[in-house]
């Protein structure tokens, strides 16, 4: 009897819950919890909207923890006292979110295996924080991400998530 119902937990697939999530307010917790991560201290973080009726259908947690991957990739790039701007637009396709960072951008020959391969510049990384970011994004959202950069000018990821508004 044991093992049947060993077995029958282990095949169920859980629901991937997604809701009503008011993005703005999730930003600036992110924000308010990094600020003394050591990549984060002594960075400026700013939040730039173009209204404040963003409401998106996602699942809170794995929004949060994009944003903190992004940001924190952003801070490792940004010098002391520099700025990351985390910017908000409602779009037609959804609510934009973009992590700006002025950093050194990132070199041509590792764009194409940003967002597709485990690559990482920092000591203590992995690679896996994009990837996982992918994945949120576009299996479980059905959203996109990408990335603009231009080296020595600075990096902005951009992901889309449905809106609700």
């Amino acid at each position: 009897f044991r093992s049947q119902s060993l077995g029958y937990a282990t095949k169920r697939k859980t629901e991937y819950i997604k809701g009503s999530v008011k993005i703005l307010p999730l930003i600036r917790e992110t924000i308010d919890e990094l600020t003394c991560h050591k990549y984060v201290k002594g960075k400026k973080l700013n939040v730039k909207a173009n209204s404040n009726q963003t409401e998106a259908y996602c699942n809170y947690l794995d929004i949060k923890r994009v944003l903190q991957n992004l940001i924190i990739n952003a801070a490792y790039v940004t010098k002391k006292n520099g700025e990351i701007v985390v910017e908000v637009e409602n779009e037609i396709e959804g609510i934009k979110i973009s992590v700006i960072d002025k950093g050194c951008g990132i070199p041509d020959d590792l764009k194409p295996l940003l967002l597709k391969e485990t690559v990482t510049s920092k000591p203590d990384g992995n690679g896996f924080g994009l990837m996982s970011c992918r994945d949120i994004i576009e299996k479980y959202h059905e959203g996109k991400i990408w990335f603009d950069s231009e080296l020595g000018k600075g990096t902005t990821f951009h992901f889309v998530v449905p809106s609700l508004n």
